[in-house]
């Protein structure tokens, strides 16, 4: 196997162990809460989640090795990490609800607990990926 491809498999792999012990804390989680999930349904929210930040990955390295943080460059650099920061999370989030709709998960119940993600972020994220795609009556 060539270098590239050994590469791509490791990170594939590294991706989807994280993505695996996410779903099953979830599926735990959900479980200890009296409110078990089907397996598939917390696996493919964490593996969507990791395979986004997987994707992303190569954009934030590019960051991180063009624009480098240290003591001399951190005035200048620290700015443009924060607002790359801003970028990357609003594509994985807009990316995240858009795979969720278009794979039926969004009428899945939440419950709102006092940890769970603010409503205010779900309006955000709601309303910049019905941005994001084109409406039926235009």
């Amino acid at each position: 196997m060539s270098r590239p491809l050994r590469t791509i498999a490791i990170s594939l792999g590294v991706w989807t162990a994280i993505g695996l012990a996410f779903a099953t804390s979830t599926y735990g989680m959900y479980a200890a809460k009296g409110t078990p999930l089907p397996w598939r349904v917390p696996l493919v929210w964490s593996l969507t989640e990791w395979y986004l930040w997987a994707a992303l990955a190569p954009l934030i390295f590019w960051l991180a090795r063009r624009f480098p943080v240290n003591r001399v460059t951190l005035a200048r650099h620290l700015p443009l990490h924060l607002a790359g920061f801003l970028v990357v999370h609003a594509m994985h989030e807009v990316a995240y609800v858009l795979l969720e709709r278009a794979a039926g998960m969004e009428a899945l119940p939440r419950r709102s607990t006092p940890w769970s993600t603010p409503r205010w972020w779900h309006w955000c994220t709601w309303r910049s990926s019905t941005a994001a795609t084109p409406s039926a009556s235009g």
